[in-house]
C-alpha cells in the first residue's frame, strides 16, 4: 500500500515539473521583449526639460475649507509642473495652491492640479514613521513674472547638467 502511494506522488511531482517547464518556455515565447520599441524609443516625450532639483515647498489643498498648509519638497521641476513629495494622498485632479523656495529665500507662488499620485516606497528614501507620496503636478495658474523668473532659475542653476530624461 505505502509503495503505491509513493509511486502515485513520484507521477504526481513528475508531472507537476513537466507541466511547470512547458509553461515556462510557452511564456517565455510568447512575451514580445522588443516589441517595445515600437510603442517607446527611449527619447524623453515631455515638451520641456525637466531638472532634478530639491526645493522647500508649502501647499494646501483649493477646496480644503480649514486651509492648512502643509510643508513638502520637489523634484523634477520644469517651467511646466513638478513632482511634490508629500505624507498626504491627494486625489488626481485636485487643485492646491503653492510656495516653491528657491534660493536665496526667494518664494514663488502658483497653482497646479495633481496629474498623478504614487506611493513612495520607505527603502527609496520614504519616511519610515509616515506613509510618503510621489505627486505629479502640473501648473495651471503661473503669473507670467513667475514662470519668467522659474525658467532663468532653471536655466541659471548649476545642476542644469542633471536635469532629468526619465
Amino acid at each position: 500500500m505505502l509503495q503505491a502511494e509513493l509511486w502515485l506522488l513520484g507521477m504526481l511531482v513528475t508531472v507537476l515539473v513537466i507541466y511547470w517547464r512547458e509553461e515556462r518556455r510557452r511564456l517565455k515565447e510568447s512575451v514580445p521583449v522588443a516589441r517595445v520599441q515600437y510603442f517607446w524609443t527611449g527619447s524623453e516625450r515631455r515638451d520641456e526639460e525637466r531638472v532634478n532639483l530639491v526645493f522647500k515647498a508649502r501647499y494646501q489643498v483649493t477646496k480644503d475649507p480649514a486651509k492648512i498648509q502643509r510643508e513638502s519638497l520637489t523634484d523634477d521641476v520644469s517651467s511646466r509642473g513638478l513632482k511634490l513629495i508629500a505624507y498626504e494622498k491627494l486625489n488626481v485632479n485636485e487643485e492646491i495652491e503653492l510656495e516653491i523656495e528657491i534660493p536665496p529665500h526667494e518664494v514663488l507662488r502658483c497653482k497646479g492640479k495633481v496629474v498623478w499620485v504614487k506611493d513612495l516606497p520607505p527603502d527609496e528614501g520614504g519616511n519610515k514613521e509616515k506613509r510618503s507620496f510621489v505627486i505629479g503636478l502640473c501648473f495651471t495658474q503661473l503669473s507670467p513674472i513667475v514662470a519668467d523668473r522659474l525658467a532663468s532659475f532653471l536655466n541659471e542653476s548649476p545642476s542644469n547638467a542633471t536635469a532629468a530624461a526619465a
